[in-house]
């Protein structure tokens, strides 16, 4: 079902009308597909198939950049498979996406996740 629901998902609902119903509608739908491209990469996840769960991650962050915890599931699964530089450059993505929205720094979890991985290069 959840295979489903993303593919039925094409584009934002009414992209183009900037009514507050519709506005309002469209965040709702694109949460859902968010939450559900999330739950797919937790079950490939869960099943160690990593390279499928790294896609899931990697469009749900295109719909909600400011998850820090799916930042971090992306970092795992980039350390998992050796690919180092990548979850240096995955770290650098979130800080500049937390600083920019946010005005903030990385969690305490993703700072030590990220000397983790400092300490594979």
């Amino acid at each position: 079902l959840l295979k489903r629901a993303i593919e039925i998902y094409k584009s934002p609902f009414l992209e183009t009308v900037q009514m507050n119903w519709a506005s309002s509608r469209r965040d709702h739908l694109r949460q859902l597909y968010a939450q559900a491209l999330i739950s797919m990469g937790r079950l490939y996840k869960r099943q160690n198939n990593l390279r499928p769960a790294l896609g899931y991650f990697t469009r749900a962050l295109r719909e909600t950049p400011d998850r820090e915890d799916i930042h971090r599931e992306v970092m795992n699964i980039y350390l998992n498979l050796d690919m180092v530089s990548d979850a240096v450059m995955q770290y650098r993505k979130l800080e500049k996406q937390l600083q920019d929205t946010l005005s903030i720094i990385p969690s305490r979890e993703t700072r030590e996740l990220f000397e983790v991985i400092n300490a594979r290069k």
